[in-house]
């Protein structure tokens, strides 16, 4: 028998122990721990490598625009 089919059959004969009133126990306490672990604060390091040439080629094209859009409605 493979070992894998060995671990899963030895997993399912556990459950088949467990009823409704010892599950509930357990799964609360996983719920706990799981909150405990939303609950903690995250830590986020965000790192940005910016283009000056095209920072200034967009607000450049964006300044055309604006100006032939003002001249259209005018």
């Amino acid at each position: 028998m493979p070992e894998e089919d060995f671990h899963l059959s030895s997993h399912a004969r556990s459950q088949a122990h467990f009823g409704a009133d010892d599950t509930r126990p357990l799964l609360e306490a996983i719920i706990a721990k799981l909150d405990g672990i939303a609950e903690r604060p995250i830590e986020v390091s965000v790192t940005t490598a910016l283009d000056g040439r095209k920072i200034a080629q967009a607000v450049y094209k964006d300044m055309r625009e604006r100006k032939v859009r003002n001249y259209e409605s005018d």
